[in-house]
């Protein structure tokens, strides 16, 4: 055993990965339940900063092993890929979105309802109304390509990966019971705990009007259909053709 496998040995360890405007901040609110039900720590960047297990997983160097002695549990939701010591050794739930429908809701994020954070984001009332004058088209095209080298890096990544199971926000949002399959096996609980989890958060995805100013805007898969020109679409689904296949998106 080398001595990264000797580092973690008999330490659970349970990676949750995804793209910002995938629903990353219910991931961290689920996760922080899951590890409550099974017994694990969770280490997460949107734990609050004088926490033990606050984790910034945005800035810090990954493949440093000194970040991660004497740490097991549950860390996520992460929003980049990074050389993580000993990650196939580990648990890993790939969380991912139609990236069309991540480019739109980026925008309405960004023009009308993120908050300004310092440090995080700090886009000024005329960067929104620039954005907002440039449009959503323009806006989308011209982030594509770095969204799309980010999935791919994702599925390239982990491609080979029997640890890695990707679940998709779609079926989250449609059939929530059959997205937390995934999440109950690899934490270890079982059906009463499901059932609770089930009834606790199914209201999470109910909205009865669309609100561009509300940070949950849209929950309905599709919506880069309704947003944007036909044109704009036809150059995104050959952007994200080979991601679009794989992960059965049509």
């Amino acid at each position: 055993m080398n001595l990264l496998g000797k580092l973690f040995r008999g330490k659970k360890r349970i990676f949750i990965f995804t793209v910002h405007k995938a629903a990353s901040m219910f991931l961290h609110k689920i996760a922080s339940d899951l590890s409550d039900r099974a017994g694990l720590k969770h280490y997460s960047i949107n734990n609050k900063k004088n926490s033990r297990y606050w984790f910034d997983f945005e800035n810090q160097e990954l493949q440093n092993t000194d970040l991660w002695r004497g740490k097991h549990g549950c860390f996520g939701p992460i929003r980049r890929l990074g050389e993580i010591p000993d990650l196939d050794n580990s648990e890993v739930i790939l969380h991912l979105r139609d990236p069309r429908d991540v480019l739109v809701s980026q925008y309405y994020s960004y023009v009308y309802s993120h908050p300004v954070i310092e440090g995080v984001f700090e886009l000024t009332n005329k960067d929104r109304e620039s954005l907002e004058q440039e449009g959503i088209d323009e806006f989308v095209l011209k982030r594509a390509d770095k969204l799309e080298r980010n999935y791919r890096n994702y599925l390239e990544r982990f491609r080979n990966n029997d640890k890695c199971r990707i679940v998709k926000y779609e079926e989250m949002v449609i059939d929530f019971s059959a997205w937390l399959d995934p999440f109950c096996q690899v934490f270890d609980l079982g059906e009463k705990d499901k059932v609770e989890l089930v009834k606790t958060y199914e209201a999470e995805f109910t909205i009865e009007k669309e609100d561009a100013m509300n940070h949950k805007r849209n929950i309905t898969p599709g919506d880069h259909k309704q947003k944007l020109k036909k044109g704009t679409i036809i150059h995104l689904n050959t952007v994200f053709t080979k991601l679009l296949d794989a992960l059965e998106y049509s």
